[in-house]
């Protein structure tokens, strides 16, 4: 957990450096989706596990910066405090009124984003799935001998 920790600590400090620099990146999802590619293509040695991985590069537009939630609903003060249903929808409305993503959900036949996320991109089975995956590449790797 510590080597993680310190990758992904790392990893975040090179992206702040890197954007201060004018360059463009992404976190891909694929390492936690698909850790055995990663560690197949890169030949990764047993005791070494795949925690990040970016794309980079010198944009060629200035897109649009993606709508975020607003830092009151990830910053806990002192202690966690769980989430309350109301918490949430406070949370999302601006998301929820923005035309790109009132049209997600109307082509989509639901009734909010997190419906989406819920029934369509993020489902129960796919997350079992994906953990089975990468429980089987800790398991690769040496770390659940």
């Amino acid at each position: 957990m510590n080597a993680a920790s310190d990758a992904l600590l790392f990893t975040q400090t090179f992206c702040n450096l890197a954007e201060e620099a004018g360059l463009g990146l992404c976190y891909l999802g694929t390492t936690v989706y698909m850790p055995g590619q990663i560690i197949e293509t890169l030949r990764l040695p047993r005791l070494v596990m795949p925690v990040a991985t970016l794309t980079l590069g010198y944009p060629a537009e200035e897109p649009a910066l993606t709508d975020r939630l607003p830092l009151s609903s990830l910053l806990h003060e002192e202690v966690y405090h769980d989430y309350t249903p109301e918490d949430i929808n406070r949370w999302y409305a601006a998301k929820e009124a923005l035309p790109e993503n009132r049209h997600y959900v109307e082509i989509n036949r639901k009734e909010t984003l997190a419906q989406i996320f819920t029934d369509i991109r993020y489902t129960r089975k796919d997350n079992e799935a994906l953990s089975a995956t990468f429980l089987a590449a800790l398991r690769q790797q040496g770390f659940l001998d």
